[in-house]
């Protein structure tokens, strides 16, 4: 019984989350009315809000005016479920977890992410974590990092709190092959996808934190 409230809970966490991510790259208050269709504008009621349920019954589309919004909604509720669900207790994971779930689907969504709401988490990290080396290698990244976003181009600014905050929570060797996996599937899309001429790093680097997370 306390793993299927869990589950919800970490469904409805994870459904309000693209809710808000939405409402982010739609441009509205996230203080405005309750839940609405984007396209007809009638307002949802409790049965069209059910995490991946909903979408899965009404085959991805609008109940009222039929409008067509695919089922990424579903899935990404769907995937997110789970990653929640195994996390839930290991509370600073969590939130982590949480607001780099926020970040990659706003990446996937207009290719920016306001990124800036992680530095009260890498504070955090950093006065948990301080050392000289820990320090230094700050130091090192954050140099190398601006140098990609303004000589080179090659890096995104929103992308720079992230690299500390993967840097800080993760051991070095860890945090060493987290990079590795993420650029290695960065360009391995960036080639596959032709006349691309950026793509959203964000969820590369958010990939590389959970598997190290999962599976180190």
């Amino acid at each position: 019984m306390q793993n299927i409230l869990i589950f919800c809970c970490s469904a409805i966490l994870i459904s309000t989350l693209l809710c808000l991510v939405d409402r982010s790259n739609q441009g509205v208050s996230l203080w405005t009315k309750r839940s609405y269709c984007f396209n007809c504008y009638h307002q949802l009621k409790a049965l069209d809000l059910i995490p991946v349920i909903s979408a899965l019954l009404l085959h991805g589309r609008c109940r009222y005016c039929h409008f067509k919004f695919g089922l990424r909604f579903a899935i990404y509720e769907g995937i997110g479920t789970m990653i929640l669900y195994h996390f839930w207790g290991q509370w600073f994971t969590f939130i982590i977890c949480l607001a780099l779930l926020f970040l990659t689907i706003e990446d996937l969504y207009q290719q920016q992410a306001h990124s800036n709401y992680l530095w009260p988490i890498n504070l955090l990290l950093y006065i948990q974590k301080y050392n000289c080396v820990s320090f230094y290698l700050l130091i090192s990244i954050s140099l190398l990092s601006w140098w990609l976003i303004v000589y080179r181009k090659a890096l995104g600014s929103g992308d720079y709190p992230i690299l500390i905050l993967l840097l800080l929570d993760l051991s070095y060797i860890q945090f060493a092959w987290a990079i590795l996996l993420a650029t290695g599937l960065a360009f391995f899309f960036f080639f596959k996808i032709p006349h691309q001429p950026r793509i959203a790093f964000i969820p590369f680097l958010s990939f590389s934190w959970l598997i190290i997370k999962l599976f180190t």
